[in-house]
């Protein structure tokens, strides 16, 4: 996944940014952030254009994220797993992954990640998947069995929109 996506990312922009920010502007009506915002898997970075407040860009491909730098994108540049995201515990408030999670082996152990992270008293979590294969009711199933609320947006351009806040207990005890 990670040479496939530093083999693309010269071209990354104009093969997605248009399906991209069509997602985004659906989204905006969803999710208004209010402080810091992390994009797993923001890839260039094409998030930070749309959002108005400070991003921390989140990706395998150390390359797609240095296209977004040399883009003059603004964003925090963090290149990691979203397994393994060095973020410490109930910090962010809102949270994005766009067309991400899909590619990703162990959703459980990542969501419980993400949950980990986000802040215990407010917190909005926008993922996407896409609509192919098994991939929407695989993420549904992920998210009842962490007992996780959402509301789901289907037909999202090409993608599914899960929508939820993190209860206090899932975060706070993390």
């Amino acid at each position: 996944m990670i040479t496939y996506y530093d083999t693309i990312s010269n071209d990354y922009d104009s093969m997605y940014e248009i399906i991209q920010k069509q997602k985004f502007t659906h989204c905006k009506q969803l999710i208004q952030p209010i402080d810091w915002a992390i994009d797993l898997g923001g890839g260039t970075g094409l998030l930070s254009e749309w959002i108005e407040i400070p991003l921390i860009n989140v990706d395998i491909s150390f390359q797609m994220l240095l296209q977004g730098i040399q883009s003059k994108r603004y964003f925090l540049a963090l290149c990691c797993d979203i397994e393994h995201l060095p973020i410490r515990k109930n910090s962010i408030t809102s949270l994005f992954s766009f067309s991400v999670f899909q590619n990703i082996r162990h959703k459980a152990k990542a969501l419980q990640r993400v949950t980990s992270i986000m802040d215990y008293q407010y917190n909005l979590v926008l993922i996407t998947i896409l609509n192919k294969e098994n991939f929407v009711s695989e993420f549904k199933s992920t998210l009842d069995n962490q007992k996780i609320q959402y509301q789901l947006i289907q037909n999202l351009v090409e993608d599914s929109a899960f929508y939820f806040q993190i209860p206090l207990s899932s975060s706070s005890g993390s």
